[in-house]
Parts: structure tokens; sequence; C-alpha cells
């Protein structure tokens, strides 16, 4: 049975692993629980198998490592360090004649004499160097070809090259140099290839994707749920403004929640948030987007009150353009804080800069907010004028308002996923 030791200041606890699968992250329902915000609700998966560990990341928002190379399944061995996010935790297996874990330096590791230096990745420019790769043989060991690569760096190796360890009953191959879980190279170029076409799209190539992605997979349920959850918060908000209140900061966090997902390059609809911790998953992405709402439209909220202060009519010479630039900054403040996890974000030193870079396809986000925006109050005189029965204006309504939010959302999020070198920003 191995020892985990949190070594974070500000931290303390020691966790207990073994061969069962032990989930780790900020959430109560998990084996081990860190309770920061840098930790995802559940974060990674921790096995232990002849005295060492594997660390299965759970598409984390701030990665798992060890010795601070990112995996996304790989092996501690004892006195490895492995951090989640921030936490930084030792292994020490507990086996007798093994060390035990080192201190924690901020001094490079430095290659000893007779260390094996690493071979130089290869790097391939064309679909036919992609191909040959599969039937190259290996160069220690010429008997065998190369059938596997590991994700991380990238170098490619045989089946005797490569640490094996059985995990739970299944042998996994691991990469002797940077320790993450090897994959079989076909599979591996083949998700090279899926993932250079998704990136080589334009934002007009993946509209027609974007209008139907509401609808794919269980989305349509998620729709549904949600309309049928905030008619009834509709109601009740008639009679109590904390009711308002809650459906406004529930459906803005789900709106930076879907940006997120989509910037990440995530192709379903994620699921609405829980309550476990309202603090992380829904109190403060909602402050994050008002916080980009409340930028977009400080020059008319300015200008509001003033004519309150001086007294003056407001007037639609004024009101018209302050309006229409807030809907314009809107997009993109949310898109800013959202990626960088960050409210200083939504300044116009990153907002406009953003915008000016990406005018055309920005242009086209904007637009579609405004599209929406009309068809939305249109479509909510004709329900009233044609539909007399109860609630099912509202109904129709609130399905058609979500689901053109939740488009306009995705376009966010795609638009930052094909053009993030360009505006430059860390998704968290």
């Amino acid at each position: 049975m191995g020892q985990l030791q949190i070594i974070s200041s500000g931290m303390d606890g020691e966790f207990e692993v073994g061969e069962e699968a032990a989930k780790v992250g900020r959430s109560r329902d998990n084996a081990i629980r860190l309770a920061h915000k840098s930790v995802s609700r559940h974060h990674a998966v921790f096995t232990e198998s002849e005295g060492k560990l594997l660390v299965k990341d759970l598409a984390s928002s701030y990665g798992s490592f060890i010795n601070e190379d990112r995996v996304t399944e790989g092996v501690a061995e004892d006195g490895d360090v492995i951090r989640l996010g921030r936490i930084h935790l030792t292994y020490s297996s507990g086996i007798e004649g093994v060390p035990a874990a080192a201190a924690v330096t901020s001094e490079p590791v430095k290659e000893e004499e007779g260390d094996e230096a690493l071979p130089e990745p290869v790097q391939h420019s064309g679909k036919s160097s992609v191909i040959n790769a599969e039937d190259r043989p290996c160069d220690k060991h010429p008997k065998n070809t190369l059938s596997l690569v590991c994700p991380k760096c990238h170098l490619k190796f045989c089946e005797e090259c490569v640490n094996k360890i059985a995990i739970g009953g299944k042998e996994k191959s691991f990469c002797p140099y940077c320790k993450e879980v090897c994959k079989p190279l076909a599979f591996h170029l083949a998700e090279i290839e899926r993932q250079k076409a998704r990136e080589s799209r334009t934002l007009f190539q993946t509209l027609p994707d974007i209008v139907k992605f509401p609808f794919r997979s269980d989305g349509l349920w998620l729709l549904l749920v949600g309309t049928i959850i905030y008619m009834v918060l509709d109601f009740a908000a008639q009679f109590s403004m904390a009711v308002a209140v809650v459906a406004s900061t529930y459906l803005f966090a789900y709106v930076q929640r879907i940006v997120v997902s989509a910037a990440n390059g995530d192709e379903a609809l994620p699921a609405w948030p829980d309550f476990s911790e309202c603090w992380l998953d829904i109190v403060r992405p909602c402050l994050m987007f008002m916080s980009a709402l409340g930028a977009a439209f400080l020059p008319l909220l300015i200008y509001l009150g003033w004519c309150v202060y001086a007294s003056q009519e407001t007037s639609l010479s004024v009101l018209f353009p302050l309006c229409a630039w807030g809907l314009i900054y809107l997009p993109m403040g949310v898109l800013a804080v959202g990626m960088t996890d960050d409210f200083l974000s939504v300044n116009p030193l990153v907002v406009v800069p953003s915008m000016s870079r990406l005018y055309i396809q920005y242009f086209v986000a904007t637009f579609l907010l405004f599209f929406m925006i009309a068809c939305r109050f249109v479509l909510d005189g004709v329900f009233v004028a044609y539909l007399n029965i109860p609630y099912v204006p509202t109904l129709l309504t609130g399905f058609v308002s979500l689901y053109f939010l939740t488009a306009e959302m995705r376009l966010l999020g795609v638009m930052y996923f094909i053009n993030r070198r360009s505006l430059g920003w860390s998704a968290h």
C-alpha cells in the first residue's frame, strides 16, 4: 500500500493508495479530496501496481503532472512528485529498501555519466512520411517495427523499448523517458490527421456544425431540461427577486462553461453545473460573465448616470451607439475572461486588440448576436399572438432563447480554438 503526502504550503494531508482505483478531485465524492480551486471536481484517478502509481488525468482544467511533465496517463515511481493543478504531492511506495521521497527543489536535474541520451523526435512534414513511419524498423531492435508512440515527447518505440506494467489486470506500455502511456502508432497518426483537419477549417466552414451543435447527442435533452427549469424559475421570479437572481446566476455560469468547453476542442455540449462546489462552478463563472457585461456597457451606464445627475433627458442618438458598442464588445469580453480565468481580461487593452485581429470573424459573431436578439423578440410576439395556450409561449420562447445562446457561445469558443495562437491567451 503506497502513500501520497501533500507538500504544498498551506495544505496538509496524507492518503493511502492501493490497487483499487481512487478518484482524486475537489468534490466530496472523491476518495482523495483536494479542496483547491486549481483542482477540478474530478481531476484524476490513481491506481497502484507493483510499487508504481498510475496517474490518469480526467480531462482536468489545469492538468496532471509527474515531475513537472504533463501527462494524460503516466506512471509515478517512488519519490516522484505529482502535481494536480497547483497542489504538489510526493509518492512513496512503502516497499522496504526503496529510498524515501526526495525533497522538492527548484534546481534542474543534472544528467549523470552513463545516462542514455534522448533521441531526437522524428519530424514528419507530409502524409507519405506518416505512412512510412509505421513500417520503419526500430533502431535498437532492428527485427521489430515501430508500433508505439509517446503522445508527449512524440518518440516512437517497438514493443521491446517500452516499460510494461500491469495495471488492474491489463498491461500498459509506458515511455521510458517521460513516463506517459504510449499509444498505438497508427491510432496516434490518425488522431493527428483529424486534429489537423479540425484546426485547418475556417470559422465560416464550421458555421453549419455550430447551428446543428445544440441538437447533437444529448444536447437536445439538456436544452429541454434547461427550458423547463427556467420556465419554473421565471414563474417563481414573479414573486421573489432572490429566485430571479439565482436563475440568472446559474444561466451565466452555464454560458461560461459552453465557451470554455468549445475553446478546448470538446465536441459535446457540457452538462449543467451542479451545486456541490457552488462558488467554483456557479458563482465565480457568473461573476466573470457579469464583469464582461459591466465592461461592455460601462459607457452606457456612465451616460445614464450623468443624465440622472444632471437632470438631462436621454438622447437616442447617444443611447443607440452606446448600446451597439456594448453588444459588439460583450462577446469578446466573455471569451477573454472565460479563457484567461482572469477578471482583468475584460479591459479594453485586451479586448479591443483581439477584436481587431479577428475583425472579419468577429463581425460574424456579433452579427449573429444582433440577429438572435432580434429573432427572440419577434418570435416572442408571434408566440403570444398566435398561441393562446397557457405557458406554451413562455416555454417556446425559453427554448429558442437557450438555443440561440448556446449557438453563440459555441461560436465564440470555436473562434478561439481556431485562432488561439493568434490571440495568445491561455485556455484554462
